[in-house]
């Protein structure tokens, strides 16, 4: 899914798992390690988010699991845009 595209939270909880599954699924763990400790969440919160049993809260926590899943600063960028927008909509 594009994140140009992204219109609602449900579009934006898709477009993470995908961007997770493509980035290798990366195990909770080393989200949390890669991070840098930016991660706003429990462990099993973060698990429940990636198998979208759960949405994001917040966008800290979004950007926290996106450099989790080793994203380029050009992904940061447009998961950033993402967030705003679906958040402007509200």
């Amino acid at each position: 899914m594009k994140l140009d595209f992204i219109v609602d939270a449900r579009d934006l909880s898709h477009a993470l798992q995908l961007f997770w599954e493509k980035k290798g699924a990366p195990p909770s763990r080393v989200i949390i390690q890669q991070s840098k400790d930016e991660i706003v969440i429990p462990r099993s919160s973060l698990q429940r988010i990636l198998r979208r049993q759960a949405f994001v809260q917040s966008e800290r926590q979004l950007m926290a699991i996106v450099r989790g899943c080793f994203a380029t600063k050009l992904e940061e960028k447009k998961w950033e845009a993402a967030w705003e927008k679906v958040h402007r909509r509200r």
